[in-house]
């Protein structure tokens, strides 16, 4: 299995993924709950969902992902969400991954999606450092 075949899987299952995410996420890092107050974590799953169908399309739509991502970035340092978050985030993240696609999950899998978020992380924090509108 392939990156683009495992996001095609995660969006065929809707927000299997992300409901779990988000239940370790928290469970991890306790903190990043307070940044969630008052916001719907069935539309934040739904959202979590598309940032990961950008990066299934990152190589082929370069400039139109990397925009969001860095959008995204900008958005989260407005809301106060610190760097130190996307530590956790990422583990929790390929853990999540992980578990959701069970045997199918390999070393290959694994390197290719480590470095899909990396990447996709960096993109953000460019948005930390400049300001980036839509």
């Amino acid at each position: 299995m392939n990156l683009r075949e495992s996001v095609d899987r995660i969006l065929s299952e809707r927000t299997r993924l992300t409901d779990r995410f988000y239940q370790r996420f928290f469970e991890r890092c306790p903190e990043a709950r307070e940044h969630f107050s008052g916001i719907d974590l069935q539309v934040q799953s739904v959202m979590l969902t598309m940032a990961l169908g950008a990066i299934r399309e990152h190589p082929e739509m370069k400039g139109a992902c990397s925009s969001y991502l860095r959008v995204l970035g900008t958005r989260h340092k407005r809301v106060g969400i610190p760097r130190e978050l996307y530590a956790g985030f990422l583990a929790t993240l390929l853990e999540s991954l992980q578990e959701f696609h069970g045997a199918d999950w390999d070393e290959g899998l694994a390197g290719q999606w480590t470095s899909a978020v990396r990447d996709a992380v960096q993109l953000m924090f460019e948005g930390y450092d400049d300001s980036f509108h839509v």
